[in-house]
């Protein structure tokens, strides 16, 4: 068949379709938790767990030994453990097996062992051969082939080669040459032709495709991979480098991505290198490597086969190695009763692995016993009756502790944070030192922010990364030298800084950018009698306010023709070579004008005294490359709009926020809205112990954001009209808690009157003494801590935030196992250890749901995919985690290898999971407690298909408090239960 237009499509959308089995993987400075089997969520979770396995090669569960040493810590209850063995027995009609399997279960050091060996019975040996024979391994090989088993990896076991490791480690180089963000000196050549093209003209010039779609299409005719099996056969190879596919993956769908724009690439040109380049050693080794070659082979040549792949995979039965060896060779023939000394080998040693299991669970040696156990072990879903068991004592203990109690009086001061478990302990001893109240709202408090940072030039979103933010917020300098300090001229400040990063900046040559925007050009043009004073502040905090108000239109007009000035200047300077041009002010706004053809050409030749031709190229080139020009004013218009909120959207910002926790009435004297962020040094994962819900930066600008409008006399006028009456003396301060030092600090205290800055140091005092205490009760936890008191632990955790050879600053979001959607009053009288997520909402407000379906729509599916980081990174930290730090390299400023050539790492590193070899972070899938009426709830589920989803499919555990009824139900996968005691 050749290769036209339809089928170019037809590649593109495989591609691209069987791609959404691999997740995402964000830059590295923007550590994303996601769930590493987040394309595999409309699966039922343990089909999720099967094709986890598969795809990824990773073990989806943690093994035994982990959940003995939980049961015997009493971690899980035997109660549950019982009831779960039971109810899996019962369905595989083997109830009568449970005391072996309940043996099985609590004794991890019980399984076969290659040098443990009895004579097998009859029974046995005779099942051993069924297993082991030639045809056995032939019908299993052809099921795996292409699917779970790579053409390069069956060529390696079949005939010694190394074709998967010298495939990856190319292609592996290609994408860390091609993706590289400035990490290298020198970058690879024609990069702005695409990942497939600049690889075809550095690597393989000889290369025939035009295109990366004709390359797949070519290579999986070449494979022989057929139509029926194609999609599998897709999948799995994206999967097989999971890491650099879902970064490629990512990066092809953010369009606005710098990188991406300026080197595009995709998943076809990823699939196309590999393919190429695995075709191309297959060759050079001269060995089978088509799917047809292969399979043909091993059906041809079974037995040979068979030695050869147990060979090459260091299975072989070790009485036969020398003998192997030479048959290899060729010097001798293949041991033809190979099968039967495999199948006699490994039912000895399973006979000495029953014999023991049988006198454990006192019972005699049944030879028909033994094998049915055998056969209904395969099978076994060990780790699932496992965790099953400790979701249902996690369950039962919190339904058992949470009770419903009225409010309290009103604070003298409520603070806001962010769900983050880190919170947990923070908000409880807040709450023991006095009269505070406390809730817990998404992190970003719900104003989604493109944030542009004084100093920095390009925008940060600070907001879920579900969520685009439509308006850019700047900051400027806070005190800005009196004479020129009016409101207008901050803005135009710090908006023609936003200029130099963004997509204007394309259309400036380098060097008229560098002269608008360097610090001279700001200094002489806006304050020039400061400048001298302001040239030599340095680095550190400096004091900033945030410009939230939208511009008028005039004031962005304003802004362009002093853009369009300065460009001007430099463009008479640079190209027609005029002296000082910026101080001949009548010179350049002519130019201008002329440039948006408001003046006619003549006059200009007047005053440049140039011929017409001469002034024409230069009105075209300052058009053309400058881009002075009536096109790039509307641009220009379109990209200032964006800046800041109108009152109708504060007020709706500040109106969901309060309603979504409940916090209608009742304000206290001050109201704390506590943004959080981590303190560390030398940390790739840094990002990854900030806020979620800022997009894995700090919360800081977003409680500032929110504490201005809603400290905003006109925003809380509207708010009035809507039934939330903020009093006058009620004052929003915004605050950043630091998770690694567990200090608070305020910020904007200019919102408070001198009788108030009085009052407020009472909240200053109860907030250092909270994080003292926080500190010390987390410090503990550390391993390597000997805090003796708070004061040890205060120093202790300032140490881990600056020391650069720390690798576990704090324990970050480790331990997370819940999720409660309610009032405070539901869990403030628990000690929850810092593990739970806690999302105010009080249904009293809320009848038809709407503030419940935006809760579990947004903050709890974010929680779920951080759930399902560390759970799956701790069950297999490196199949699904990332390793130690100890052997991390960063590459290409995005991203982390272990040694010099590796998968990208995308999960969580050994030091945020396992504490030595033990798990710190214990996996259990997310348990969700909602307090609202169970038909409330079940409406919202209902209209939300995300959230069905992953409560129908079992990726979430969900439990509803009544409060009406006083009873707890459980929601899942088969329907309602009512939960008496527990689960």
């Amino acid at each position: 068949m050749k290769f036209n237009d339809a089928q170019r499509v037809k590649i593109r959308t495989l591609v691209n379709t069987m791609g959404e089995r691999i997740p995402f993987f964000w830059p590295m400075r923007n550590f994303i938790h996601h769930n590493p089997l987040y394309g595999l969520e409309d699966l039922r979770f343990e089909e999720a767990l099967k094709w986890g396995k598969r795809l990824f090669h990773g073990r989806t569960l943690p093994p035994r030994e982990h959940f003995v040493k939980l049961f015997k810590e009493g971690e899980i209850e035997e109660r549950f453990l019982d009831d779960e063995l039971r109810s899996y027995l019962r369905e595989k009609d083997a109830e009568a097996f449970f005391s072996l399997f309940k043996t099985y279960l609590l004794e991890p050091s019980l399984r076969p062992y290659r040098n443990a060996f009895l004579e097998p019975d009859e029974r046995l040996l005779s099942y051993a051969r069924r297993k082991n024979s030639v045809e056995a391994f032939v019908e299993a090989f052809e099921r795996k082939l292409g699917r779970e088993l790579g053409l390069d990896e069956a060529a390696d076991r079949l005939f010694g080669t190394h074709l998967k490791e010298r495939t990856e480690e190319e292609l592996i180089r290609a994408c860390a040459l091609f993706l590289d963000e400035g990490q290298s000196v020198l970058g690879m050549p024609f990069r702005e032709e695409g990942f497939f093209n600049a690889w075809k003209r550095v690597f393989r010039p000889e290369t025939e495709e035009a295109i990366a779609e004709e390359a797949i299409f070519n290579a999986l005719n070449e494979l022989g991979i057929k139509d029926e099996f194609v999609d599998e056969f897709v999948t799995f190879e994206l999967a097989r480098l999971h890491g650099w596919s879902g970064f490629i993956r990512w990066r092809s769908s953010a369009k606005e991505y710098y990188w991406q724009r300026k080197h595009p690439a995709n998943l076809v040109d990823f699939l196309a290198i590999k393919l190429l380049l695995f075709i191309d050693y297959a060759r050079e080794a001269g060995v089978p490597y088509s799917f047809n070659e292969i399979l043909s082979f091993v059906k041809e040549r079974p037995l040979e086969a068979l030695i050869r792949y147990d060979f090459f995979t260091g299975e072989l039965v070790p009485e036969l190695w020398e003998e192997v060896e030479e048959a290899l060779k060729g010097r001798r023939g293949w041991p033809e009763g190979y099968a039967e000394l495999k199948a006699r080998a490994w039912a000895g040693s399973r006979r000495a692995f029953l014999e023991e299991l049988f006198r454990r669970a006192g019972e005699v040696y049944d030879a028909e016993k033994a094998v049915r156990f055998l056969e209904l072990l395969e099978g076994f879903e060990e780790g699932l009756v496992w965790l099953r068991a400790h979701e249902r004592s996690l369950i039962s203990r919190l339904v058992s502790s949470v009770r419903v109690k009225e409010e309290r009086r009103k604070p003298f001061a409520q603070a806001l944070f962010c769900i983050d478990v880190r919170s947990e302990r923070f908000r409880r001893h807040l709450e023991a030192l006095g009269e505070y109240e406390t809730y817990g709202i998404a992190g970003f408090f719900g104003v989604p922010i493109s944030f542009i940072e004084l100093g920095k030039g390009h925008e940060t979103y600070l907001c879920p990364v579900l969520i685009k933010p439509k308006n850019v917020v700047v900051e400027v300098e806070h005190e800005l030298p009196k004479e020129e300090g009016d409101s207008f001229k901050e803005v135009l400040k710090e908006v023609l800084h936003d200029l130099k990063n963004n997509v204007l900046t394309p259309y400036v040559t380098v060097e008229a950018v560098g002269l608008l925007f360097g610090l001279e050009m700001i200094g002489k043009t806006f304050f020039p009698l400061q400048y001298a004073r302001l040239k030599g502040f340095g680095r550190g905090e400096r004091p900033s306010k945030l410009i939230v108000d939208k511009l008028k239109r005039e004031e962005a007009e304003e802004l362009i023709r002093v853009f369009e000035r300065e460009v001007v200047a430099r463009a008479l300077e640079r190209e027609l070579k005029v002296k000082n041009a910026r101080s001949n002010k009548e010179l350049v706004e002519a130019v201008r004008r002329a440039a948006l053809e408001e003046l006619d050409e003549q006059e200009l030749v007047r005053l440049l005294g140039r011929s017409e031709e001469e002034v024409r190229r230069f009105l075209k080139k300052l058009r053309d490359e400058y881009k002075v020009e009536k096109g790039y004013e509307r641009l220009w218009l379109e990209k200032l709009a964006k800046i800041g909120f109108t009152l109708e959207e504060q007020v709706a910002y500040v109106e969901k926020a309060l309603k979504m926790i409940g916090l209608t009435e009742g304000f206290a004297r001050f109201v704390l809205v506590v943004g959080h962020g981590s303190s560390s040094d030398n940390n790739p994962y840094e990002s990854a112990l900030d806020c979620g819900a800022c997009g894995g930066d700090h919360g800081l600008v977003n409680a500032r954001v929110f504490c201005a409008m809603a400290n905003k006399k006109e925003v809380r006028e509207k708010l009035r009209e809507r039934g939330i009456s903020i009093p006058d003396e009620t004052v929003f301060i915004p605050a950043e808690h630091d998770t690694t030092t567990d200090e608070v600090r305020f910020y904007d205290l200019h919102y408070l009157s001198p009788a108030g800055m009085k009052l407020f140091e009472k909240v200053v005092k109860d907030f250092e003494e909270a994080g003292k205490k926080t500190a010390y009760e987390r410090c503990k936890e550390l391993p390597v801590c000997s805090c003796r008191d708070e004061e040890e632990a205060k120093r202790e955790v300032l140490r881990n935030a600056v020391d650069w050879t720390q690798v576990r600053p704090e324990w970050g979001l480790s331990g997370n196992w819940a999720f409660v959607v309610g009032r405070r009053s539901l869990t403030e009288e628990l000690n929850l250890e810092g593990k739970v997520f806690l999302h105010s909402y009080d249904y009293r407000i809320d009848p038809k749901g709407f503030l419940l379906e935006n809760v579990l729509s947004g903050p709890m599916v974010v929680g779920e995919w951080i759930n399902l980081e560390h759970f799956f990174s701790a069950a297999d930290n490196e199949g699904f985690g990332s390793g130690s730090k100890v052997y991390h390299n960063v590459v290409g400023r995005f991203g982390v290898m272990t040694g010099n050539w590796s998968d990208l790492r995308t999960g969580l590193p050994s030091q945020t999971v396992l504490r030595g070899k033990e798990r710190f972070h214990r996996p259990v899938r997310l348990i969700v407690l909602i307090e609202a009426p169970k038909e409330l709830v079940e409406r919202v589920i209902k209209r939300v298909w995300k959230v069905r989803e992953l409560v129908l499919n079992g990726w979430v555990r969900l439990l509803v408090l009544d409060p009406i009824e006083k009873r707890f139900y459980a929601f899942g996968p088969d329907g309602w239960e009512v939960l008496d005691e527990g689960a």
